[in-house]
């Protein structure tokens, strides 16, 4: 994502055009004639003439291809949240305090974290919305769609399993004073 500058901050941008999707309007209600269009959107392409669409584009600043077809799938999959949590969104589909059934179960997880190309990654965000009753954290949920890589699906794994990360090992300098 080299097209965007480092100063935005992709979850607050997200969770702002969310907000405003959602928020009550002068017609009534939410915005459902935008959050339907883009419920239905699966390509990029028909995605990118939603108006809607084209604020959080021009908030996340995104004009390569790579990030215009990221900022679809944010789009995409946020329309289908209806409410915002603060849990960061695996930790919130993982094991939760006692016996109780995680939201998404382990081998269901584990297929969503070897997601490779956007569309399935999409399709399996999307099943994972869902299954929390489209209650999500906005910013979490978007920051780990902009940055989908190995790093981002290893943090998921651990908060889904409420466990603290590896410590990072050592450097070289380090290693050798001691």
């Amino acid at each position: 994502m080299t097209d965007v500058p480092t100063k935005i901050d992709i979850g607050a941008v997200a969770r702002a055009w969310w907000f405003d999707l959602n928020r009550p309007t002068d017609k009534g209600g939410r915005d459902r004639a935008s959050l339907a269009e883009l419920k239905r959107s699966d390509d990029p392409l028909d995605i990118a003439f939603v108006s809607a669409f084209g604020h959080l584009r021009h908030r996340l600043g995104a004009h390569s291809e790579q990030s215009l077809q990221r900022a679809a799938m944010i789009a995409h999959v946020l329309a289908h949240v209806r409410e915002d949590d603060r849990r960061p969104m695996a930790r919130a589909l993982g094991p939760q305090q006692g016996d109780e059934k995680p939201a998404m179960s382990e081998a269901r997880f584990r297929r969503l974290l070897q997601a490779r190309d956007d569309s399935d990654l999409k399709r399996r965000l999307v099943r994972a919305v869902k299954m929390l009753n489209g209650k999500v954290n906005v910013a979490d949920l978007a920051i780990a769609i902009w940055w989908w890589n190995d790093r981002t699906r290893q943090q998921w794994a651990f908060r889904y399993l409420n466990a603290e990360p590896p410590a990072a090992p050592p450097s070289a300098i380090e290693q050798s004073a001691a």
